[in-house]
């Protein structure tokens, strides 16, 4: 779940981790292991921009803007 984040990251600031500091060094640490950061192909964050941008959701349309600049 937390691989999701790494693109709303991209996307802007939209408030998941605010305030959660613990939280966001738990992010960090388990982005840093091997074991996760093998766990899905390199080209994971493509296939998720492009599974959200197909929804047709308000989050689509970020992924459509941020695509577009």
């Amino acid at each position: 779940m937390f691989r999701y984040f790494d693109l709303f990251d991209e996307l802007g600031d939209l408030g998941f981790a605010a305030g959660r500091a613990k939280l966001a060094r738990w992010r960090s640490a388990l982005a840093g292991r091997a074991s996760v950061r093998q766990a899905v192909g390199e080209d994971y964050p493509a296939r998720l921009r492009a599974f959200i941008a197909a929804r047709g959701s308000l989050l689509s349309a970020r992924v459509a803007t941020e695509a577009a600049a």
